[in-house]
């Protein structure tokens, strides 16, 4: 869905699958709520894109706001350190 917004274009399979194992990882040792979930997901997948993108950080939390996820500058730095 992000990549409607023209953000992780450059997600490629082997990528792909290196994301769903880390969320695979967290989450069968830290269960949670959903939304908490889903902020560590958006967290995993902006760590694996940040640096081979040239969309900011701001941008990313807009189109994850306007996909129906509540989720800030805080929120998404906490839930990079618990990854």
């Amino acid at each position: 869905m992000l990549k409607s917004y023209g953000i992780g274009l450059n997600i490629n399979k082997t990528k792909y699958n290196e994301i769903k194992d880390k969320y695979i990882r967290y989450n069968r040792y830290h269960r949670q709520t959903y939304e908490n979930m889903v902020i560590i997901f958006l967290a995993i997948i902006w760590m694996e894109i940040k640096e081979t993108t040239n969309v900011r950080i701001e941008d990313f939390i807009k189109a994850s706001k306007e996909l129906g996820h509540k989720i800030n500058k805080k929120m998404l730095a906490n839930a990079m350190l618990k990854v």
